[in-house]
């Protein structure tokens, strides 16, 4: 499963999110909405970066061009003590959806930001538990794939030194500044 955890804060987060939005190569949604609004999809990283939705950084979910059947939204019912009044929220998956979560700074420690998808194989393994999702031979695998990587690669481009852990130049300045933890 292609996965890449990298430290992203500030002027990092709208570096990645130009990557995502200037290719073209995806439509983007929320991961999740707040409570009791519709789920978005955003046109521009500028509009994910205005909504301050997400208390952690933004948590969305990449629809590659051609990869699949359209995102799937479900309600989450909520209980109201819990989310200050809210009753419910909309979620959006699919078995090829790629995940762009954003980390922050918790507790004096950055949390790391991730990029990850599902394969093939594990969609398979899962189809029986989330019937909602439909079929995971629906969806296109090698372009999925190859989609989630072409971004990892560029994403690890952008970053202030080769191997790991994965910094970007913004977070790294911060890191140093503030004398964060990396968790």
């Amino acid at each position: 499963m292609p996965t890449l955890e990298f430290y992203a804060l500030d002027a990092d987060r709208a570096a990645v999110l130009d990557l995502v939005f200037d290719a073209e190569r995806f439509r983007v949604f929320q991961a999740y909405s707040r409570p009791g609004a519709e789920l978005r999809e955003y046109a521009s990283a500028a509009e994910v970066l205005a909504d301050t939705w997400a208390p952690h950084g933004p948590e969305l979910m990449l629809w590659a061009d051609s990869s699949g059947p359209d995102p799937y939204i479900g309600r989450i019912d909520l209980d109201p003590e819990a989310w200050d009044g809210g009753t419910f929220r909309f979620e959006c998956n699919g078995w090829g959806m790629i995940q762009l979560l954003f980390g922050d700074v918790l507790d004096g420690e950055l949390h790391p930001s991730r990029v990850s998808c599902n394969t093939a194989k594990r969609a398979a393994a899962w189809a029986a538990d989330l019937p909602e999702l439909g079929d995971p031979a629906a969806w296109a695998w090698p372009l999925v794939a190859r989609t989630a990587g072409r971004l990892i690669r560029e994403v690890r481009a952008l970053a202030t030194s080769p191997g790991r852990p994965v910094v970007l130049p913004e977070a790294a300045r911060i890191v140093e500044r503030e004398r964060l933890t990396v968790y």
